[in-house]
């Protein structure tokens, strides 16, 4: 795809030194320039996008195009020349299922508008090439759009007095502008991309993929085929559940983008302890005793340059924010996001108590990751229930407050180590519950933990020198 920084921008769209800049009723509208400033980016793409329209000789080829494109509305297009001429390109598709310049140009005077002296400088923009690229520079169009949308009415938020006020409006107004972003992900789903997508799935499988996406953890993969649409990684606390997250955040990193919200401890905490595990190291000795340089170098390095992965923290941490995150992040092509974890989302309303609220949750996550069509990987804690019995091992029924987190999730995943509860039993043993799997079986596979490290893995043999037990799967 050619960059929009290099398509040039009409002659006649170039801004003009302030002195000889026309008076704002003279473009397009009349709106004047946008008080937020405007994006020359997003310009660039706006002119683009009416160009390409113009270029498509007949009518099948541009129902084509318009079906790719997610649904632009005149307040998308920042420039006021662009708003004019892509509602007057809209008018003349409505009318004749066509658009060329002189239909355009006609529409324009049959609006009482001049015909802007650059319509066919955006023919000639069109010649590199846009046609083909109509739908990336219409998400530019939309993305900037919601930017400048949140940017206002924000700006209007920042008046308000009472720190509870400024926060619900701020949750009120992301949630409202961010629901348009997730728009573009909707395309329409026909039969024939439904078979291509199957058989593509039993390609993949048939040169050895997994149908879900992997954990890291090749005896846990073999087991359920990959995680869930849904999957909820539950535990009780210090079992390890997070580190178990933070290492599938990694090991999917390699080759598909991540998202994770980190609700408990702040993105550059999270990113830390994930990097020190990636690498072998003891979070605990790294905040103790600060690094060489040259590790500290081969740590992070990984997060530099390999691994397609962001550490968010949504602010305010309320369920609508999370969803809004949920669907902004798979717009941007995100294909795992994981929230860590449920339990510590807020946003609940007055005389809604905790089952209410933990359903609530659930619910705006699964709507979301659904909507922008990712995997979602809740992670949620266990009542106290299990340590009442004999047997600690974690059933369905202790998951905290909600039956509706076992009811939406494909998979539900428990971590248990015997040595948390008994400290005879081997401590480098833990143990990956399947308690319930929508596409096979239930059961449970035994991993290896290494507690300093925190991580995951194969289980060392009873004779292994020190050194092997940092070998791990992933590494």
């Amino acid at each position: 795809m050619i960059p929009l920084e290099d398509i040039p921008l009409p002659e006649s769209v170039v801004e003009t030194p302030e002195e000889e800049a026309p008076p704002p009723e003279v473009l397009g509208d009349g709106s004047g320039p946008d008080p937020i400033g405007r994006d020359p980016v997003s310009e660039r793409a706006e002119f683009a996008i009416i160009g390409a329209l113009l270029l498509h000789l007949d009518k099948e080829s541009l129902r084509a195009t318009l079906q790719q494109l997610p649904p632009l509305e005149m307040s998308d297009f920042s420039h006021p020349v662009a708003r004019s001429l892509w509602s007057a390109a809209q008018a003349c598709i409505e009318r004749t299922g066509i658009v060329d310049p002189i239909l355009l140009q006609d529409e324009l005077k049959r609006r009482g508008e001049t015909t802007p002296s650059m319509l066919f400088d955006i023919v000639q923009c069109a010649a590199y090439g846009i046609p083909c690229n109509a739908a990336e520079y219409a998400r530019d169009i939309l993305e900037a759009s919601v930017v400048r949308e949140a940017t206002k009415r924000l700006g209007v938020a920042q008046g308000e007095r009472h720190a509870e006020a400024l926060e619900q409006q701020i949750t009120e107004v992301m949630t409202e502008v961010l629901q348009r972003a997730h728009i573009a992900t909707l395309t329409p789903q026909t039969k024939e991309e439904i078979i291509r997508r199957i058989y593509q799935r039993w390609e993949n499988q048939r040169r050895g993929e997994l149908f879900g996406l992997p954990t890291g953890l090749p005896v846990l993969d073999r087991f359920i085929g990959g995680l869930g649409n849904i999957t909820v990684l539950a535990a009780r606390p210090g079992m390890g559940k997070s580190s178990l997250a933070r290492q599938i955040a990694c090991f999917v990193a390699r080759s598909r983008p991540v998202t994770y919200l980190g609700l408990e401890e702040d993105p550059d905490d999270v990113m830390f302890r994930a990097a020190c595990s990636l690498a072998g190291e003891s979070y605990d000795n790294c905040r103790r005793n600060p690094l060489p340089p040259l590790r500290m170098d081969e740590i992070l390095q990984p997060f530099q340059e390999k691994l397609l992965i962001d550490f968010l923290k949504p602010r305010p941490a309320t369920v609508e924010m999370a969803a809004s995150a949920i669907r902004l992040a798979a717009y941007k092509g995100t294909k795992l996001v994981i929230v860590d974890h449920l339990g510590l989302l807020g946003g609940r309303h007055q005389r809604e108590d905790d089952y209410a609220f933990t359903s609530r949750c659930m619910n705006a996550l699964t709507v979301a990751a659904g909507d922008g069509a990712c995997t979602l990987l809740v992670v949620h804690q266990l009542n106290r229930d299990c340590e009442k019995r004999s047997d600690k091992r974690p059933i369905l029924s202790d998951l905290r407050d909600s039956g509706k987190v076992e009811q939406d999730a494909a998979v539900v995943l428990f971590v248990y180590r015997e040595a948390y509860y008994n400290e005879d039993a081997n401590d480098t043993i833990a143990e990956v519950i399947v308690a319930k799997n929508r596409n096979g079986a239930t059961g449970s596979v035994e991993v290896g933990w290494d507690g300093p490290r925190m991580r995951f893995g194969v289980i060392p043999p009873p004779n292994a020198a020190p050194e092997d037990r940092r070998r791990w799967d992933g590494d």
